[in-house]
């Protein structure tokens, strides 16, 4: 491990934040009423995007009595976190839409893995019955940003890595090695960066090590789990899915059984595919 390699990641991650650091926060703060919403989106996402969060909103996923004709229609059938969520979820796909080199993921499925990951954490959330977990379709669109930075690092010292995970070491362990950083830390940074609530932080911070939080958090518990099934089902794995193992304790936590866990897979899966196949980009 080189200091100043992590030095150098640390900065750009930083600046990566903070580039994009006004635009989180306008997304994060509309809340409001359906009147501003629509307004408010559409200056913070531009109006291509905009189309693009529509046409999320609009998909069988989110349950909508009937189709939404504009931004400020979505506010008054979903509701302003709700479709402020969503926003951000439209907002990120341009972020994660590129191949993330390093991790052997081809263009689309860093995103197409988030969704996944967000898909399962709340039909595992509402499945299990667990409460307070409204931030979690949140926490798993954001939880890999960290490889938007930590990727092209990963590439230049791939004979490194493939050293360290021949010997049995799990891909987060070996970056953290090799780096000096793993790419949930950074995620969590950045989140952090961006103001994002303490809770939704730690939970992307520990959501491959979830046992190292304490007191325990439902929250990265719920991550870790769903990130291992979509890994599990072929939802982005690439060459870190080879090395992710899932934490007994976590799924105990949960009270997680087989059968629940192959439901969620089986309706992650098919709401995944839908979803990544949409237009959000435009």
């Amino acid at each position: 491990m080189n200091a100043d390699i992590v030095e150098r990641i640390e900065t750009d991650a930083a600046d990566f934040a903070a580039r994009h650091s006004v635009r989180v926060a306008e997304l994060l703060r509309i809340q409001m009423s359906s009147a501003g919403t629509a307004a408010s989106l559409i200056d913070a996402t531009g109006r291509q995007t905009s189309e693009g969060v529509l046409n999320l909103v609009n998909s069988g996923y989110f349950g909508l009595s009937r189709n939404a004709k504009s931004l400020a229609h979505a506010h008054e059938l979903m509701g302003g976190e709700r479709l402020a969520h969503v926003a951000l979820a439209a907002w990120v796909c341009d972020l994660l839409v590129e191949p993330a080199p390093g991790y052997d993921l081809p263009a689309g499925d860093l995103w197409r893995h988030a969704l996944g990951v967000s898909i399962a954490s709340e039909h595992l959330a509402d499945t299990l019955k667990i409460e307070g977990a409204k931030s979690v379709f949140l926490a798993g669109i954001f939880h890999d940003i960290g490889k938007r930075i930590l990727g092209p690092y990963v590439a230049k010292a791939s004979d490194d890595f493939d050293r360290q995970t021949e010997k049995g070491m799990s891909f987060e362990a070996a970056e953290a090695a090799v780096l000096g950083i793993d790419h949930a830390t950074l995620s969590g940074q950045i989140l952090s960066a961006w103001a994002f609530p303490p809770a939704l932080v730690d939970a992307v911070r520990w959501s491959h090590a979830p046992d190292g939080l304490s007191p325990p958090s439902l929250l990265a518990d719920l991550l870790h789990v769903s990130d291992v099934l979509c890994l599990t089902i072929g939802i982005g794995m690439g060459k870190e899915g080879l090395q992710y193992k899932a934490s007994p304790a976590a799924t105990r936590r949960l009270n997680a059984t087989i059968g629940t866990l192959e439901l969620v897979a089986s309706h992650t899966l098919q709401w995944t595919n839908e979803l990544a196949d949409l237009p959000v980009t435009l």
